[in-house]
Parts: C-alpha cells; sequence; structure tokens
C-alpha cells in the first residue's frame, strides 16, 4: 500500500465499522423473517376453550380461550410502569375461575364485564372471547391470590394451598404470548438495533477523529510530503505494518487512522487502561502536540507494554524535539499546562 492509499484510506469507512452493520443488519432481517415464518405457520391453528372444563391438570405451553364474563381488579403486578412484565386478574367463565395475565388491549376489552362485576346493574354483559398461553403459576403469586380470595370470601370459605388447585387450576392464562413464542427472535431485532446505534456513534466519532488528523495535516501542508516519505523514506514498520515510522512522521492505521509530525511534538506519555487498578486491560501512546490543543492516541494495544511497543516509544522519543516533555508525571503535567496557557494567550 503507496502514500496515497494509506491516506485514501483514512477517509473511507473502517472495515470493523462495515462489519459491525452488517451483522447487525442481518440480525434484525433474519430474526423479522422467523417471526413472520412463525406468524403464518400458526395461522390455522385454533385455541381450545376451556370455559367449562377450566385448568384443572392442563398443561403449560398450551392454546386456550375462555368466554369472559367476569373480571376482578387488578390483583398482581410484576415489573414497573416503565416495564410491566405481568398483570394478573381473576377472571370468571361458566362459574370457574382463571387467573389471568392480561395485556394492556386485553384489559381495554374487557372493560365492560369488569365492571359489571363490581355493579348492582342487573344487565348481564357479552362474554368476551380472549385467547392465551397456559403457564405455570409462581408460587409466590399463588401465596398473594389466596390472601386476595381470602380477603372477600371471609373465614368461612377461606381456602389454603392444597385447596388452590380446586378452584384455580393448575395453570395460569398468559394473553401476552401468542400460539407461536417470538420472544428469542425480537430480543434479536433489539440486540440489533442497539448495535445499529452503538456502531453509529463510534462511526461518527472515528469520523471527527480521522477529519481532525486530514485538517491537521492539510492546515501544516504535510499531505504531499507524508505521502513522499510513505513512498521513500520509511524507516521502520510494526504491527504488520499498520505502525509506520518514517524519516519525519508517524503513521498509525492499526485501529483508527493517527499520524503527526515528530517535530510537532510537544509532550509525550503512555496511558494504561487498567481493571480494579491492577491488571493492565490496554496500553497506548499519547501525544500533545505544539498547538497546546491537539492531543492524538496512537499504538494502541492489548495489556500491557510490550518490547515492541517499549521500541516504538523509544524511537518516537529519538526523533521529536530535545525540549519535548517525555513521560506522565505531575512535574511534566503542570509544565504542559502552563505552556498551554501561555500558547492560549498569545494567540
Amino acid at each position: 500500500m503507496d502514500g496515497k492509499q494509506i491516506l485514501k484510506k483514512s477517509k473511507k469507512i473502517p472495515t470493523k465499522i462495515k462489519i459491525g452493520y452488517i451483522i447487525s443488519i442481518l440480525m434484525i432481517l433474519i430474526a423479522i423473517y422467523l417471526i413472520n415464518s412463525a406468524q403464518k405457520a400458526s395461522e390455522g391453528i385454533e385455541p381450545v376453550n376451556i370455559s367449562e372444563t377450566g385448568t384443572y391438570e392442563l398443561g403449560v405451553n398450551q392454546y386456550v380461550s375462555i368466554d369472559v364474563q367476569g373480571l376482578t381488579t387488578e390483583i398482581a403486578r410484576l415489573g414497573d410502569s416503565n416495564n410491566i412484565e405481568g398483570r394478573f386478574f381473576i377472571a370468571i367463565s361458566d362459574e370457574n375461575l382463571f387467573l389471568v395475565d392480561l395485556d394492556s388491549e386485553t384489559i381495554d376489552k374487557l372493560k365492560e364485564v369488569q365492571e359489571y362485576l363490581s355493579s348492582d346493574s342487573e344487565t348481564v354483559p357479552q362474554p368476551v372471547l380472549i385467547n392465551g398461553i397456559t403457564e405455570e403459576i409462581p408460587t409466590e403469586l399463588k401465596k398473594i391470590i389466596i390472601e386476595y380470595y381470602n380477603s372477600i370470601v371471609g373465614e368461612e370459605s377461606a381456602i389454603t394451598e392444597s385447596e388452590f388447585e380446586n378452584l384455580f387450576g393448575s395453570v395460569l392464562i398468559n394473553t401476552r404470548k401468542g400460539v407461536v413464542d417470538t420472544s428469542f427472535e425480537e430480543s434479536f431485532i433489539i440486540l440489533g438495533v442497539f448495535g445499529i446505534i452503538i456502531i453509529f456513534i463510534t462511526h461518527i466519532i472515528e469520523m471527527f477523529s480521522n477529519k481532525k488528523i486530514i485538517d491537521y495535516l492539510k492546515k501544516n501542508d504535510y499531505e504531499e510530503d507524508l505521502i513522499n516519505q510513505l513512498d521513500n523514506s520509511v524507516e521502520e514498520k510494526h504491527y504488520k505494518d499498520k505502525v509506520i515510522i518514517t524519516k519525519d512522521y508517524l503513521v498509525d492505521i492499526s485501529h483508527k487512522f493517527t499520524a503527526f509530525k515528530f517535530s510537532d511534538v510537544k509532550w509525550i506519555h503512555v496511558h494504561n487502561v487498567r481493571y480494579y487498578g491492577t491488571i493492565t486491560v490496554s496500553s497506548s501512546i499519547i501525544v500533545h502536540l505544539k498547538d497546546g490543543k491537539t492531543n492524538l492516541q496512537c499504538v494502541e494495544i492489548k495489556g500491557k507494554e510490550t518490547d515492541e511497543f517499549a521500541g516504538i516509544l523509544n524511537k518516537i522519543c529519538e526523533k521529536i524535539p530535545a525540549d519535548s516533555l517525555k513521560g506522565y508525571t505531575k512535574e511534566n503535567a503542570k509544565e504542559f499546562n502552563e505552556y498551554r496557557r501561555q500558547v492560549r494567550d498569545r494567540n
């Protein structure tokens, strides 16, 4: 790859960003396809009406329906207002009691039969048909239902946990689920959307970072000189030719595009990212330029510093001006901040 190609590549979308977009979009498209296929396959499946038989000894994951003639107020809820995981009621159908988990749309459909149960009206509303999937009843929910039921019927008709199934059956009916459960595919769509958002943000950050480097090279008329040196004055190459040292420049295309002229460096030091302050997760070289406002990150590696990393750092230190600050110390940080203040005052 010659000098022009390297600079041209810095202006393109990085391969890792493209791959990220492709994977995220594929996740969404595949999930949508699977959901549509599942919904088409389920179109001919009819629920079994259990209004007369109840749910006693009925298994889980069965598609059923009931004709609701009465509905209590909400007895229990899982989740919060931002993420409701379950809203539980007792439904009445043909003198059988059903424990149901209702979504908002179904609750609205049942408003009339719910109001009738708590009113003195003699006008009996028409039963409302609802569908759902049978699920196991959590132990904690059983306790809540028993407490609610006993508070309504009084001590003489109160039931115990061992008598629960005789009254409410062995399963609840979840109207949030259809005949085919597509929650797994839906989670893939959510992951794909989040992936696109994160990749887009990363893309924008890299675009601004690359633009900062390109603007720096253009502003100082370095582009032609840099291209010439990449073609004719390369002294060292590292990390599979992704970090290049020429006579006057360092170019890093290993993670993102970074380039600077050695004579422009005012302060150089190593930045380590640590896990709980002990294990080094990554190491990189930070370069602050003489304009007092531009800082660049280059030669980023996983883990702590290696011999190759140290060799690049030493080479840079040999090439930058003698009065440049080298290494991260409190004194160097203080001196650079004073230098930056002076530059700002001059401008």
